[in-house]
């Protein structure tokens, strides 16, 4: 019998439909000869300190830093069931052969390590099957432009250079076909035929209340979700039409449908409904539904994991903070309620979106400045927020450089969305009666630490852990004395001694300047933070030109393996944080985490802000 190991469970169904071990058991899959099984991301995690030492339980000062000369591992609670599985086929006498099917980027080849060190593996052969997952496994990407004009195919295979086709697509089938024929072309290709595709997703935005997860696409479900149009008249309908051109070219494939509103189905009446007359949600379905689904679902599950929680048995709260932001409140693994509503305008103050105002307001204005009702709408969704009230911009980061040069209105601004966040954390905590945790995700989290934590410690009973902007005492000492507990530092510690990171990287983030941060991906909703080479200079004017989000992500495909691997500073995505310009000297983990208490200590000593 031969065991195949990999890190996700996505992964080892994968491998199992290939060599057919296709007999599903609790935990793995058998056939053919094979044992199929997964890691789960993490199932052994590092000992807590007072694993060592009972004492060290409430961290000071006095006792930092602990560094064990030997580290202790445990079983991750949440997931102990799966280790016990994939511990007992680990150590099956009939297995002969583990294959170890990780990723090329050595993070899963310790995870399994880990596994194999608390199963008790001994006398087995291994044998080594590297999955690259640098590119989150991408084979390739593409777009299709103008579709009903003259027609535009983007594609490009990963490790290859872009293509560029230009061709008639009268209609979404024929550009559907031209993007199967690219897939499939014996040259550039990413897959030998047709036959290699086992689903296809689709994102429709609007499920409305039908829909409470990913769904096969039947003829009902299409009736369904043409149903939900007036809820997403923009949206709905192009994603039928993609849907039904998939389904002609590909009839005996399965079309799954992925809902943005999906994972906020599970809110009681009591946080859905507005105080409208009830006929309007019995006839028009007005309720909130809520967005950020996905993000909110995602994080909230990985932060349990990370955290080695119950997610059966947790209070989490999710902040998704970007140029679009929304909050939600995550009880026992399900969302009992969120802040945007029937569209993505309700909730909290954008970036250029109002956020809850008195419904008035809008007749008001509109007599005021003699709008009609998409005149004052346009102004709700592209004038306010934090661009209408500074004036300014609705980037954060022109925000605090404003802010701190005392520009009032830019200090107002990131007053007014602090508060509301705050707010709403606050709120939310009254709604589930507590909270275990609170997660920041999505692009503004990247340089608003400062600002955020007072209004975060504030609303909240639990520990604050800062993060981002900090290099030294200085930066630990300001987060400790605006309210948080503790700290995390991600740029200080890529260039240290021990990173596992390219040299050239290292080196990139000791020579920056202060002035050699850069954002890309604003205009996407997913940016990212690096230092700037030539591939950033590139990135900006393309989204400045306004280039299509499929282009501007095969141009940074690849990247961040670039730097990491192959030391590429000038074409690869040199990830680092505003704090890069303080880094000037590379020093073991150790010299960093003593120099920082040092500092820290030498700042707030006999103050009483810490223990």
């Amino acid at each position: 019998m031969q065991l195949v190991v990999t890190e996700k469970p996505s992964v080892a169904q994968a491998i199992s439909h290939v060599i057919g071990a296709k007999e599903r058991k609790d935990g793995y899959m058998e056939g053919n000869g094979f044992l199929v099984s997964w890691c789960v991301g993490h199932l052994v995690t590092m000992s807590y300190p007072d694993a060592y030492d009972p004492n060290l339980k409430r961290w000071s000062f006095d006792t930092l830093p602990f560094i064990p000369k030997e580290f202790k591992y445990e079983v991750i609670p949440a997931v102990a069931k799966q280790f016990n599985i994939v511990k007992d086929i680990l150590t099956r006498d009939d297995v002969e052969y583990i294959y170890v099917c990780t990723d090329s980027g050595r993070e899963g080849e310790y995870i399994y390590r880990l596994v194999r060190q608390e199963a008790g593996v001994k006398g087995k052969k291994e044998r080594r099957v590297w999955i690259d997952s640098q590119t989150e496994e991408v084979l390739a990407k593409g777009l299709c432009e103008r579709i009903g004009i003259d027609g535009r195919l983007v594609y490009q295979k990963t490790g290859l250079d872009k293509e560029i086709t230009e061709a008639a697509m009268p209609t979404h089938k024929q550009a559907i076909q031209m993007v199967l024929d690219a897939l499939v072309n014996e040259k550039t290709g990413a897959i030998r035929s047709l036959s290699e595709i086992d689903a296809v997703g689709h994102r429709v935005v609007h499920g409305g209340e039908k829909f409470a997860s990913s769904t096969v696409l039947t003829p009902e479900v299409l009736k369904a979700i043409e149903e939900c149009n007036d809820l997403a008249p923009l949206h709905n309908p192009a994603n039928l039409i993609g849907i039904d051109a998939c389904k002609e070219l590909m009839p005996d494939v399965p079309m799954v449908g992925v809902f943005d509103t999906a994972f906020h189905q599970t809110m009681p009446k009591k946080a859905f409904l507005y105080g409208l007359p009830y006929e309007y949600y019995e006839k028009y379905k007005v309720r909130r539904y809520g967005f950020h689904g996905t993000s909110h679902s995602f994080v909230s599950k990985r932060t349990a994991e990370f955290l080695g929680m119950d997610l059966k048995n947790s209070k989490i709260i999710v902040a998704h903070l970007g140029n679009g932001a929304s909050i939600s409140a995550v009880l026992n693994g399900e969302c009992v309620d969120t802040s945007m509503g029937l569209t993505p305008l309700e909730g909290l103050v954008m970036g250029t979106r109002s956020g809850d105002i008195d419904p008035a307001i809008m007749e008001f204005i509109a007599k005021k400045e003699n709008l009609d009702i998409e005149g004052v709408m346009n102004v709700l969704n592209k004038k306010s927020g934090v661009q209408g009230l500074s004036k300014l911009s609705s980037d954060f980061r022109d925000l605090e450089a404003a802010a701190n040069e005392g520009n009032e209105l830019a200090i107002g601004a990131i007053d007014v969305f602090c508060y509301r966040v705050a707010k709403y954390i606050g709120a939310y905590v009254a709604a589930m009666n507590g909270v275990d945790a609170i997660a920041f995700t999505a692009g503004i989290g990247e340089n608003t630490t400062m600002v955020l934590v007072p209004q975060v410690a504030d609303a909240v009973q639990i520990p604050v852990i800062a993060a981002g902007g900090i290099a030294d005492g200085r930066g630990v000492a300001a987060v400790f004395m605006l309210g948080a507990k503790g700290v995390q530092l991600g740029t200080r510690f890529v260039a240290t001694e021990e990173a596992q990171v390219h040299e050239n990287y290292k080196n990139c983030i000791l020579k920056a300047r202060d002035i050699d941060s850069r954002v890309t991906g604003r205009s996407t909703g997913h940016p990212v933070r690096a230092l700037r080479n030539q591939m950033t200079k590139t990135y900006l004017q393309k989204e400045q030109e306004g280039a299509a989000f499929e282009e501007l992500e095969l141009l940074t495909l690849g990247g961040l393996k670039k730097v990491v691997v192959d030391g590429d500073v000038q074409n690869g995505s040199v990830m680092a944080g505003q704090i890069a310009g303080m880094i000037k000297e590379k020093m073991s983990c150790k010299e960093v985490i003593e120099k920082l208490v040092q500092e820290t200590d030498a700042l707030l000593g006999g103050t009483e802000i810490y223990e």
